[in-house]
């Protein structure tokens, strides 16, 4: 079975006296009665072990992420019915991992990552003849995407994103030059700026470098360009590697 949402515990549902939303009992009959230093370390451990739980459920993500993704997931289906099919999925694709959709090799490993999904299957659906073009059988295969496998999916896409950054760092630091205390350096600035996805956009980066430099339109407009040919996706966003690159292109060609 897929993994469902879990609701994280909370402090609330696991109240003095009586038994907690665990069944297990922390408090005397009256809530004034004070924990135990057993008690507490009961709650404590029966509430970790919850959380951990929760996150492995869903894909390694807490449930304030989940929530957003669940947003995000909700605004790309159209139906109300808590599944994308093949055109909602491109454009969430094109929008939220679109490094999957600028060449070949990232079409086939995002197509490996969705074979991989617990559950994923097609559905072939019989075309009429006069509305198919290249099917030589007459049968379309549709794809369904559930909320669960979605978190999945973008749990695996952006572990493999990780990792390439990883390499993308190493060869930033070997080209630019940095030393270890310059990258902890950048990388204490970046992290102060940066999004929950890892990603710091333009408008946080023009904030950023008009501290060290006077930014007009024209700069601005030079600094756009530069920020898409330095990201892999072609966006106005950078992740560390970029990072690195752009601020070496700053202080060493301005």
């Amino acid at each position: 079975p897929l993994p469902t949402e879990h609701p994280p515990p909370t402090t609330s549902m696991m109240v003095l006296g009586g038994r907690s939303s665990f069944g297990l009992k922390i408090g005397g009959e009256k809530e004034s009665e004070m924990l135990t230093r057993e008690q507490f370390e009961a709650f404590m451990k029966t509430y970790r072990q919850r959380m951990i739980e929760t996150v492995r459920a869903n894909a390694g993500y807490t449930s304030s992420e989940v929530m957003r993704l669940k947003s995000v997931f909700i605004s790309y289906d159209h139906s109300g019915k808590g599944i994308l099919g093949d055109a909602e999925m491109r454009r969430i694709f094109k929008d939220y991992m679109p490094e999957s959709t600028l060449d070949m090799q990232g079409k086939e490993e995002m197509k490996h990552i969705l074979s991989e999904l617990p559950g994923w299957k097609k559905e072939v659906l019989e075309r009429k003849p006069a509305a198919s073009k290249a099917s030589k059988s007459g049968a379309a295969a549709v794809h369904q995407l559930e909320f669960s496998q979605f978190l999945i999916l973008m749990r695996r896409f952006y572990d493999s994103r990780d990792e390439k950054d990883i390499f993308r760092e190493e060869e930033a630091i070997k080209d630019c030059e940095y030393s270890t205390d310059e990258v902890e350096a950048f990388r204490q600035v970046f992290l102060g700026c940066v999004d929950s996805s890892g990603e710091m956009d333009l408008p946080c980066l023009i904030q950023l470098l008009a501290k060290l430099i006077a930014i007009g339109e024209n700069e601005e407009w030079q600094l756009r360009v530069l920020i898409k040919e330095l990201s892999p996706e072609r966006r106005e966003v950078v992740r560390f590697p970029q990072f690195l690159r752009l601020f070496y292109h700053v202080l060493t060609k301005n």
